[in-house]
């Protein structure tokens, strides 16, 4: 019977690979039982390859040597480095063969770096680790990591809980005390299991697109085009009266009308008039007065309207007055008649007709990733097709412990959208059949009574991952947000639980908006706050963007300001850049709308991802009797307390 489990220990001891180094109990039945099997135990060591390398000095090099730092952080990486290859190099030499005399003086060195290594990474119990610093130190610019923070810690602990074991076995190969080296480095790894995770716990993970160098339209942008936009009107071109000689005096009582007809006033002269070039298909809002005007009209073409207006009563520029036009300058005046005074006014016009070849809509079709062949979404973007906003997810292949396989990530294929100017209505195409689809269900038109975002962000429950997100129209709050699908998965093989087909038409799909997501932030605790857009400027003009919006908050879909733009630009603009890690992708555990914008122009919006969450991967805990066990054998130093298992 004892044979039975000495032999079951041992296979046991076989079976090590890469997750054990995040296992604590995998690791003591290596340590416990290498002694034994010493021959056997090295050559299984000898197979473990990270990123396809045995060289784990190329992993600290990839994954910290090379990430944008301080040149004070890069003296202790390089040490982290230096001291990682000399393990590398004595592996090289020993690892797979009997010591002999000659190689005392190295296994002799190799004892003095061991320790060196641990007190680096592990620290004296002053600080959190290296790993903690690594995660907090400061980053240049986020714009230039091309990896998750989690993702690199991971491979960095790899790379040293793996030096940690060759030491381990080169110092048995030297003859040193089994009880005392099997303590060492079973009491040593479950450190590096503690610090790492530390680190781990101070990463964010969040990461979203930067600014480009240039704001470039239908590539790093798009924009909601002419849905709302400026113009000159005066009262007579409107159907507010039918008779001129029935004009009011007031701006504020054309909210709603519609412009109907060309402005024909009694001059004294004879009859004039001024038909505008490019018609308002809708209804006027946020009119105010501008009185007898001089204003530049630009082609139908262009996709604005004016490019600047001269009040004479006001004695004062409205837009990008530069002495020129590329239009035709007009004059839009004040008339006096009989009963009153037809008033030229400075509206926004929103374009809501059916006819209207203004952008206005967002797609609301989820995207779902292939879970039954093991993908999730690792990025997120928006697009433009045919004048429809879509939101577009990257699937990517899920592998071991939470990996992304290298070579796997795909852009999903969007929906298209046929659009009927007819009656206003969108159809897509299904298996070879047109499908129709329908307004605020399967897709939203912006208008001037319901054209509010809700800015979210939105998490998946611990363990598991997005697999699917869209947009969704909310009657609650009549306004548009974001959802997300997620799933369960096993961190150790990478493998999606109980896969189904998410795009089956059956199956009914359990969506985490901001009311059912867990670990809401605290914004959630009060009411939403509407970001104002008043008087701000064309964001493509802008410098830097910052994020000034917090989840919770929403925003209006207005026009740039009167004065500066003459709100000739639908504001805020949209991003259109990838949101994705550009070299190792990771699985997603949450998604963020945002706003973001330089002071005084009209700003845009984006998404930011976040990493999933490895650090409740770690098993870290011990058995009392283990850990009374091994501490009276290690004279080292613990700065980690150990955490006890239930009984």
């Amino acid at each position: 019977m004892r044979l039975l489990i000495f032999l079951s220990i041992v296979s046991l001891g076989q079976s090590i690979d890469l997750s054990a180094v995040f296992d604590i109990d995998d690791l003591i039945v290596f340590i416990k039982t290498a002694g034994s099997r010493l021959s056997e135990a090295a050559d299984e060591l000898n197979d473990l390859k990270i990123d396809g390398t045995k060289k784990y000095a190329e992993v600290i090099d990839t994954y910290l040597i090379q990430v944008p730092h301080t040149d004070k952080d890069g003296e202790k990486y390089q040490k982290l480095k230096d001291l990682v290859e000399k393990i590398d190099q004595a592996w090289d030499n020993l690892g797979t063969k009997d010591p002999g005399d000659d190689d005392k003086t190295q296994l002799t060195a190799l004892a003095m770096t061991r320790d060196e290594l641990y007190d680096l990474y592990v620290g004296n119990g002053t600080s959190d680790g290296l790993p903690a610093e690594i995660a907090t130190a400061e980053v240049p610019n986020m714009c230039q990591l091309t990896n998750p923070d989690q993702v690199r810690l991971k491979k960095i602990h790899q790379a040293v809980a793996l030096s940690e074991l060759r030491a381990f076995i080169l110092n048995l190969k030297a003859g040193e005390d089994n009880q005392k080296a099997v303590a060492k480095g079973i009491m040593q790894s479950e450190e590096y299991i503690l610090t790492s995770r530390l680190g781990f716990e101070e990463t964010s993970d969040n990461f979203h697109a930067c600014d480009p160098s240039e704001h470039i339209r239908g590539e790093t942008f798009g924009e909601f085009m002419g849905l709302f936009q400026g113009l000159v009107v005066n009262e007579g071109h409107t159907n507010n009266k039918s008779e001129i000689s029935k004009c009011g005096e007031s701006c504020d009582k054309l909210d709603d009308t519609r412009i109907e007809k060309c402005f024909k006033p009694l001059d004294g002269y004879g009859e004039t008039s001024h038909c505008h070039r490019k018609k308002c298909l809708g209804r006027l809002f946020e009119c105010m007065s501008v009185q007898d005007t001089n204003v530049c009209e630009l082609e139908p073409t262009s996709d604005r309207r004016f490019s600047w207006l001269w009040s004479e009563g006001q004695q004062k520029h409205y837009g990008k007055y530069d002495g020129d036009c590329e239009g035709n300058v007009t004059d839009i005046k004040d008339r006096e008649g009989p009963s009153g005074i037809c008033v030229t006014c400075l509206c926004t016009c929103a374009e809501e007709d059916p006819p209207s070849k203004a952008t206005r809509t967002v797609s609301l079709l989820p995207q779902f990733a292939d879970i039954k062949k093991n993908m999730v979404v690792t990025g997120v973007r928006f697009q433009e097709n045919n004048k429809v906003f879509h939101v577009q997810i990257e699937e990517s292949k899920l592998g071991p412990l939470g990996e992304i396989l290298s070579g796997t990530s795909k852009w999903k294929k969007l929906d298209s959208f046929t659009y009927d100017p007819k009656n206003g209505t969108f159809q897509t195409s299904k298996r070879l059949r047109k499908q129709q689809l329908y307004d605020n269900l399967d897709y939203k038109i912006f208008n001037r009574d319901s054209r509010t975002v809700n800015l979210d962000k939105v998490e998946t429950p611990y363990g598991e991952v997005i697999v699917g997100v869209s947009l969704v129209y909310s009657q609650d709050d009549d306004a548009v947000q974001i959802q997300i699908l997620s799933w369960p998965f096993d961190c150790k093989t990478g493998e999606l639980k109980d896969p189904i087909n998410l795009e089956d038409e059956d199956v009914v799909h359990d969506w985490i908006t901001w009311k059912n997501s867990p670990r809401k932030p605290s914004f959630y605790d009060n009411d939403r706050s509407e970001i104002e857009l008043s008087s701000l400027d064309d964001p493509a003009l802008a410098p830097k963007n910052q994020i000034v919006s917090n989840p919770n908050d929403k925003v209006k879909i207005g026009t740039t300001g009167y004065e500066v733009d003459m709100g000739q630009h639908t504001i805020p603009y949209i991003t259109l850049q990838d949101v994705t890690y550009s070299d190792k992708k990771t699985a997603l555990a949450g998604l963020e709308l945002y706003y973001a914008r330089t002071e005084g122009f009209g700003g845009f919006l984006g998404f930011t991802i976040q990493g999933y969450d490895f650090s409740k991967d770690f098993q870290n805990k011990m058995n009392q009797d283990d850990i009374d066990k091994y501490q009276a054998d290690f004279d080292g130093q613990l700065p980690r307390e150990i955490p006890v298992k239930d009984m």
